[in-house]
């Protein structure tokens, strides 16, 4: 009824990527990345949702796990 209270959230598109090693058969090496394209969210509001609402900055995170099962 009121498109001043619609928020629209604009499609956007992440690469996540994971790597895994076995050292040996108890510990295992896990390398993750996501959002490599450093995609960013936002949200708009209004008629034809065209005016900005709010952004979201993501960023990259990388991590490192090590798992060791006894």
């Amino acid at each position: 009824a009121n498109p001043w209270q619609d928020i629209w959230i604009k499609p956007f598109t992440t690469l996540d990527l994971t790597a895994k090693w076995s050292v040996t058969p108890q510990l295992q090496l896990r390398a993750e990345a996501r959002n490599l394209t450093n995609s960013n969210r936002y949200r708009t509001t209004g008629p034809n949702y065209e005016y900005h609402r709010a952004g979201l900055e993501i960023g990259q995170t990388w991590f490192l796990r090590v798992s060791y099962v006894i």
